[in-house]
């Protein structure tokens, strides 16, 4: 009679836990569901709705080379900006996706085009948000990874911002959730799963070309473990596990930097060689001046989270299983990532340094998030082990050390702490996911109702002038080129540089850009940025000038070009006065003579 009562109750128990189970799976779905809607809904709202001079100042400038490029491409023009000279200042992957959706809407308005392409690039993002809670679940508990999804989102409204970010958060969350749920490189892992995380790695790598740091790291790591830290027999599985991974990463990146090599005489993209002095150092900066503060508080971040969590591991390793040696070894693999690469962008870089080329810190501090949330937050025993005894001691000693009464005020104990620990504990992750959630739908609703603001809205309507007003054949030349680039449907040559080519440097080492815009065909003259410092800037913005000289820096060899005379009788556009960050300039059009 008493053991079909303990099967009673044991099934009874079994029951209500499958239940609690299944309502907590639903609430974690219903969660997620409600993350993912708020995210899109923001994002959605203004690249479909939204006045296009709202749509224009929501996004880098950038996104106008690939999306142009990707036009040329599928229109026969081969790997070009401005359909006049080969570029490979991009990077790949992205490019690569986006070449489908250019086809598809070859026909379409240009406006049309760029708000279905940033669609897109949401898209993946939040694809890759639903992946990183799959492999946050893995990681940590259910509650957590949905909290650190939430701290993803957030960082996505910077992530959905047109740029290769999509497909670099895309793949790094495949990546991730790869990793732990097949973890290669495990003495008892086979080949296969060695091989496909080279292919997602070299995925990796072309979403981001500096990304190679997390490569060198990941390899490194594996390297140590086969020659100093592997036990004998496993050494061979490791190494047949790293050839494999590299054989496949070799598959996906080879082609690419071996098209670079031949037909740009570098494996470095224009792009790369023109903003990194490596090996030379010209301009340390390791503060604000270099790095958006936004992103020195990450990097902050990050390094003191991941030195707390790795003097947590190394004093209680003993106590670790193996699952949690792979998670604090993900981590010290990001964060040394994370370190290498702000070293050498502090260190090479020499311009153009943007929050969105940082997008794999805010990644990482995800993952920080979620491995410091989980540890701090989950269930510990009741009571230290040293309350236990003198519990016990305490009820032994006293009238009521009966057998039966022991255990019950023991159990009884338990079960009151337990509960209310457990209950703590699930409310404090509650309470982080309803906070992160609230700033989510505040700033999801921002972005719905942003309004223009900065040059770019006047790039857009200097774009549709030249639509309305100049021949589909004319060329004209333009430093930050991308959207006006796009949005003009003229050739429009680059010259910063990033999607131009060495050629182009030459001539400015020469000081022949004047023979370079004869030889080019180039009839009009861009300006968009005209700041305080400049020849004649008061005349300039007030319209009073006669004629100035504007010259045109070679970042490959930090020389400057000839002078381009400019004259005020012959331009043929200006926009009203507005400001370029802290600055009061005009958007102007000259016919060059």
């Amino acid at each position: 009679m008493h053991g079909h009562r303990l099967i009673g109750e044991q099934g009874a128990q079994q029951t209500a836990r499958h239940l609690s189970h299944r309502a907590d799976t639903i609430l974690i779905v219903l969660g997620l569901f409600a993350i993912f809607s708020v995210f899109v809904c923001g994002k959605v709202a203004l690249y479909a709705l939204g006045n296009m001079e709202a749509v224009v100042s929501s996004v880098p400038d950038d996104t106008g080379y690939f999306y142009k490029i990707a036009q040329n491409v599928v229109a026969g023009k081969g790997l070009t900006f401005d359909g006049v000279n080969e570029t490979n200042g991009f990077q790949p992957l992205w490019l690569y996706l986006l070449l489908p959706l250019a086809w598809a809407m070859r026909e379409a308005p240009v406006d049309l085009y760029l708000r279905a392409a940033l669609i897109y690039q949401l898209s993946l993002v939040a694809i890759a948000g639903i992946l990183f809670f799959l492999a946050m679940s893995l990681y940590s508990r259910r509650s957590v990874a949905l909290a650190s999804t939430v701290l993803f989102y957030l960082f996505g409204i910077f992530f959905a911002n047109g740029m290769e970010t999509g497909a670099l958060v895309l793949c790094l969350s495949a990546l991730l959730y790869f990793s732990l749920r097949c973890r290669p490189f495990f003495s008892e892992c086979k080949i296969k799963p060695a091989f496909v995380f080279g292919l997602l790695l070299g995925l990796t790598m072309l979403a981001r070309l500096d990304m190679v740091f997390l490569l060198i790291i990941i390899y490194t790591f594996l390297l140590w473990k086969i020659f100093f830290n592997a036990v004998p027999s496993n050494r061979m599985s490791l190494i047949r596990q790293s050839l494999a991974s590299v054989f496949a990463f070799s598959l996906v990146t080879v082609p690419y930097f071996t098209y670079n090599k031949i037909h740009f005489g570098a494996i470095m993209p224009i792009s790369g060689q023109l903003k990194n002095s490596f090996p030379y150092i010209l301009q340390p900066d390791f503060g604000t001046d270099r790095f958006p503060t936004q992103v020195l508080l990450i990097f902050i971040s990050i390094c003191i989270f991941s030195a707390v969590s790795t003097f947590r591991f190394w004093r209680s390793q003993r106590n670790f299983d193996v699952l949690e040696r792979y998670k604090i070894g993900i981590l010290l693999i990001g964060t040394t990532s994370v370190l290498i690469h702000y070293f050498n962008t502090a260190l090479f870089m020499k311009w153009a340094v943007f929050s969105w080329q940082f997008a794999f810190y805010f990644f990482h501090a995800c993952i920080i998030f979620a491995y410091i949330l989980d540890n701090f937050t989950a269930k510990k025993d009741i009571l230290p082990q040293n309350a236990q005894k003198t519990q016990s001691a305490l009820l032994k000693n006293s009238a009521l050390s009966i057998y039966f009464m022991e255990s019950f005020c023991r159990g009884l104990l338990h079960r009151i702490i337990s509960g209310f620990s457990a209950f703590a504990l699930r409310f404090t992750v509650t309470i982080i996911i309803v906070a992160l959630f609230g700033v989510l739908l505040f700033l999801s609703y921002k972005v719905s109702t942003l309004q223009p603001k900065g040059w770019h809205p006047q790039a857009y309507r200097a774009a549709v002038w030249v639509r309305n007003n100049l021949p589909q054949d004319t060329r004209l030349a333009m430093k930050d080129a991308g959207l006006f680039g796009l949005l003009s449907e003229r050739t429009v040559i680059n010259l910063d540089g990033l999607v131009n080519n060495l050629q182009y440097q030459e001539y400015l080492r020469r000081k022949q850009l004047n023979e370079y815009f004869r030889q080019k065909g180039v009839q009009y003259l861009v300006q968009h940025a005209y700041w305080p410092g400049r020849p004649q800037y008061t005349e300039f913005v007030d319209a009073s000038y006669t004629h100035f000289d504007i010259t045109f820096r070679s970042q490959l060899y930090n020389t400057i070009s000839d002078p381009i005379g400019l004259y005020r009788e012959d331009e043929v556009y200006r926009s009203h006065i507005y400001y370029d960050g802290p600055y009061r300039t005009v958007f102007v059009i000259w016919r060059l003579r």
